[in-house]
Protein backbone atom coordinates (compact mmCIF):
# COMPACT_ATOMS: atom_id res chain seq x y z
CA UNK A 1 0.00 0.00 0.00
CA UNK A 2 1.37 3.26 -0.51
CA UNK A 3 1.03 6.64 1.38
CA UNK A 4 -0.03 8.19 -2.22
CA UNK A 5 -2.65 10.58 -2.58
CA UNK A 6 -3.81 8.41 -5.29
CA UNK A 7 -4.74 5.83 -3.01
CA UNK A 8 -7.85 4.13 -3.55
CA UNK A 9 -10.66 5.34 -0.95
CA UNK A 10 -11.20 1.41 0.35
CA UNK A 11 -7.43 1.17 1.01
CA UNK A 12 -8.38 4.30 3.25
CA UNK A 13 -11.01 3.14 4.90
CA UNK A 14 -9.39 -0.01 5.41
CA UNK A 15 -6.89 1.83 7.25
CA UNK A 16 -9.14 4.14 9.55
CA UNK A 17 -11.10 0.65 10.65
CA UNK A 18 -8.04 -0.95 11.68
CA UNK A 19 -7.04 2.35 13.61
CA UNK A 20 -10.87 2.14 15.27
CA UNK A 21 -9.90 -1.38 16.30
CA UNK A 22 -6.96 0.29 18.15
CA UNK A 23 -3.89 -1.41 15.82
CA UNK A 24 -0.51 0.91 16.88
CA UNK A 25 0.33 0.01 13.25
CA UNK A 26 -2.17 1.69 11.76
CA UNK A 27 -1.64 4.81 13.90
CA UNK A 28 2.32 5.04 12.60
CA UNK A 29 1.22 4.40 8.99
CA UNK A 30 -1.87 7.62 9.08
CA UNK A 31 0.98 9.61 10.87
CA UNK A 32 3.57 8.70 8.04
CA UNK A 33 0.90 9.04 5.42
CA UNK A 34 0.30 12.37 2.71
CA UNK A 35 -3.47 12.09 2.81
CA UNK A 36 -4.35 14.45 5.67
CA UNK A 37 -7.82 12.88 6.89
CA UNK A 38 -5.37 9.52 7.25
CA UNK A 39 -3.37 11.64 9.99
CA UNK A 40 -6.15 13.53 11.63
CA UNK A 41 -7.37 9.92 12.08
CA UNK A 42 -4.26 8.92 13.75
CA UNK A 43 -3.71 11.18 16.12
CA UNK A 44 -7.65 11.01 17.22
CA UNK A 45 -7.24 7.34 17.17
CA UNK A 46 -4.12 7.05 18.90
CA UNK A 47 -4.74 9.30 21.53
CA UNK A 48 -8.09 7.61 22.24
CA UNK A 49 -6.53 4.02 22.95
CA UNK A 50 -3.40 5.77 24.52
CA UNK A 51 -1.01 4.77 22.85
CA UNK A 52 2.16 5.57 24.43
CA UNK A 53 4.67 4.26 21.28
CA UNK A 54 7.97 6.54 21.29
CA UNK A 55 7.42 6.41 17.28
CA UNK A 56 3.59 8.24 18.00
CA UNK A 57 4.76 10.92 20.39
CA UNK A 58 7.70 11.73 17.95
CA UNK A 59 5.23 12.02 14.99
CA UNK A 60 3.04 14.07 17.21
CA UNK A 61 5.36 16.51 18.21
CA UNK A 62 6.40 17.00 14.86
CA UNK A 63 2.24 17.75 14.00
CA UNK A 64 2.05 20.43 16.42
CA UNK A 65 4.12 22.69 13.48
CA UNK A 66 1.44 20.97 10.70
CA UNK A 67 -0.31 23.73 8.59
CA UNK A 68 -3.14 21.57 7.52
CA UNK A 69 -6.86 22.49 8.82
CA UNK A 70 -9.70 20.39 9.05
CA UNK A 71 -13.38 22.54 9.22
CA UNK A 72 -11.10 25.70 10.21
CA UNK A 73 -9.24 23.64 13.31
CA UNK A 74 -5.66 23.42 12.83
CA UNK A 75 -3.82 20.19 12.83
CA UNK A 76 -1.38 21.45 15.17
CA UNK A 77 -4.36 21.88 17.58
CA UNK A 78 -5.37 18.38 17.57
CA UNK A 79 -1.49 17.68 17.81
CA UNK A 80 -1.15 19.75 20.89
CA UNK A 81 -4.11 18.66 22.60
CA UNK A 82 -2.95 14.79 22.11
CA UNK A 83 0.27 15.28 23.85
CA UNK A 84 -1.60 16.81 26.58
CA UNK A 85 -4.34 14.02 26.94
CA UNK A 86 -1.40 11.36 26.69
CA UNK A 87 0.73 13.19 29.70
CA UNK A 88 3.76 14.29 27.50
CA UNK A 89 3.25 18.20 27.53
CA UNK A 90 1.12 19.76 29.64
CA UNK A 91 -1.18 22.77 27.29
CA UNK A 92 -0.91 26.19 29.15
CA UNK A 93 -2.32 28.63 26.74
CA UNK A 94 -5.82 29.64 26.38
CA UNK A 95 -7.24 28.30 22.55
CA UNK A 96 -10.92 26.91 23.67
CA UNK A 97 -10.48 24.65 21.35
CA UNK A 98 -7.28 22.84 22.17
CA UNK A 99 -9.12 23.14 25.71
CA UNK A 100 -12.37 21.40 24.39
CA UNK A 101 -9.91 18.55 22.73
CA UNK A 102 -8.47 17.76 26.34
CA UNK A 103 -11.42 17.67 28.23
CA UNK A 104 -12.74 15.24 25.69
CA UNK A 105 -10.46 12.77 26.41
CA UNK A 106 -10.74 12.75 22.42
CA UNK A 107 -13.74 10.11 23.42
CA UNK A 108 -15.40 11.37 20.44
Amino acid sequence: MTKSKNMDIDDVQYIIDRMKEGHVEAFLYGMDSDIPILNLNAVNFGTKYHCQRKEFIDRLKKLTDSNITFFGNEMKQFAVAALDVLGVQTYTGNDAFIKKLITSQFQF
